[in-house]
């Protein structure tokens, strides 16, 4: 079984490697496809994050989707990318990602998700509480029957006010 597991790694890492290489302009999007999942499949068998590997997935996300934009799995994977771009730091980066997704792509089922994510990410990674507002506002306005909407209004209700604050608040109203 171990053998089996490293004969698969050290073919994803080959086929990783021929991708990189290989001029992106003459790659299928069949072949992008199988590059992403064999890119996760390699992070998500890694113990501790590598960020060379976490950067190589943001780039390949985003030519996949560059290279076929019309596939059903762009805005997940662009989704995915705005996540990862969080994850290392590049927070309006992330939002600029979860913007284009929403406006983009309207029909998306997450794409709800993504407006309501660029409200949090103002709010608690940038700490801009005013823009944060705008986009829990936006949400609301957009999709006021959804989950989001909900969320959104607590957090426009909670926002300035500590977390340590908001706790004890719950806890005086039970």
């Amino acid at each position: 079984m171990i053998r089996h597991t490293l004969i698969v790694i050290a073919f994803i890492i080959q086929l990783m490697s021929c991708v990189s290489n290989a001029d992106d302009k003459d790659l299928s999007c069949a072949e992008r496809l199988m590059a992403i999942k064999s890119m996760e499949s390699v992070l998500r068998l890694d113990s501790e994050i590598d960020t060379l590997k976490v950067t190589d997935l943001i780039k390949t996300y985003a030519k996949f989707s560059n290279s076929c934009p019309n596939d059903s799995l762009t805005p997940e994977y662009l989704t995915r990318r705005a996540d990862l771009l969080r994850g290392i730091g590049k927070t309006r980066e992330a939002i600029k990602q979860l913007l284009y997704v929403h406006d983009g792509f309207p029909n998306y089922e997450r794409s709800v998700m993504c407006a309501f994510l660029v409200g949090y990410l103002y709010e608690n990674e940038l700490g801009d509480d005013e823009m944060a507002e705008k986009m829990y506002k936006n949400v609301i306005e957009l999709y006021p029957d959804s989950r989001e909407a909900e969320i959104s209004r607590q957090s426009i209700k909670h926002l300035g006010i500590s977390p340590e604050d908001v706790v004890k608040s719950f806890q005086k109203n039970k």
